[in-house]
């Protein structure tokens, strides 16, 4: 009985919250990662005002140990503390030991080691050595899309945007024997990452991925580049009131589906019918521009 008075009580809060054009809405918990690459990305971008309060916002959030979790009520783990630490100038340990402790963690995928040292980078806190970064091969972003699952990229697929960014910043620190013919492709990428950047500047609507973006062209002398003021306005557009990002703005989408299906047989056919509506009006009708997802989804 008690199981059942449960259910119910769920499928009432559901029903409660749908909204009239037939959504629910999905708002994550703030985020420190977020907080912490948004605010440090800003303050880069001479965005001080609003960095100062992400800042704020971590100190209010420290963990009894001195660390940061995924959210605020999440344990302390070592990403989040590290990238927290560089955005309020906190000491972080040996570079050499931060650099590999990253790279281990994360094996041969760079989708999220190389950001994450990127920024320990230009926060000052692993010295000046730009070896201890591997470098993203930027140049592989001009190739069709058709190619890349012969090119083996480092990394995934919808963090093309980083690969780009973060392999310009490393070249312009610390060139590599490519130099020369890298030097010559560093235009036509920007012009790639201008062109698969979405109309409200945010890469995947997440605060991490644009911040990663933003920072690594500020840092490599492109923080006036369009690409870089659209990143740096997404992120002004979609802090919150506290001072704080989420990992993603609104999983809408995913929430409604998800509240749907544990609702069957409980939704009106008028219910059902803005629901749907709703739906179709999200769906992609076209390729993804640098997923290249296809249409449908």
């Amino acid at each position: 009985m008690e199981v059942e008075s449960a259910i119910q009580n769920a499928r009432k809060r559901l029903l409660g919250e749908l909204r009239p054009e037939g959504r629910w809405v999905g708002e994550l918990s703030s985020s420190a990662l977020a907080t912490a690459v948004a605010s440090f990305a800003l303050k880069m971008g001479g965005r001080i005002e609003l960095a100062e309060q992400g800042f704020q916002w971590l100190e209010n959030h420290r963990n009894a140990d001195g660390g940061w979790g995924d959210s605020p009520e999440s344990p302390s783990n070592f990403t989040t503390t590290l990238l927290c630490r560089c955005a309020l100038n906190e000491e972080v340990g040996s570079p050499q030991e931060v650099s590999q402790s990253i790279l281990d963690s994360y094996g041969s995928d760079c989708t999220f080691s190389v950001p994450i040292l990127t920024m320990c980078m230009l926060s000052g806190k692993l010295g000046a050595d730009w070896s201890l970064l591997p470098q993203l091969p930027f140049e592989l972003a001009l190739f069709p899309h058709r190619f890349y699952k012969f090119l083996r990229l480092p990394v995934v697929s919808y963090a093309l945007p980083a690969l780009i960014a973060i392999g310009l910043v490393r070249h312009r620190h610390k060139p590599s024997r490519l130099a020369f013919y890298r030097k010559g492709l560093v235009a036509r990428a920007l012009d790639v990452l201008r062109k698969i950047q979405p109309a409200s500047g945010g890469f995947l609507a997440a605060a991490p991925l644009t911040g990663f973006v933003a920072m690594s062209l500020a840092g490599a002398g492109f923080g006036d580049h369009s690409v870089a003021q659209s990143c740096f306005r997404f992120l002004e557009n979609t802090v919150r009131k506290d001072g704080s990002w989420p990992i993603d703005i609104n999983l809408s989408t995913w929430v409604t589906s998800l509240a749907v299906r544990a609702l069957e047989g409980d939704l009106s056919e008028e219910q059902q019918a803005r629901i749907r509506g709703h739906l179709l009006k999200t769906q992609w009708k076209e390729e993804h521009p640098f997923t290249h997802a296809a249409q449908g989804g």
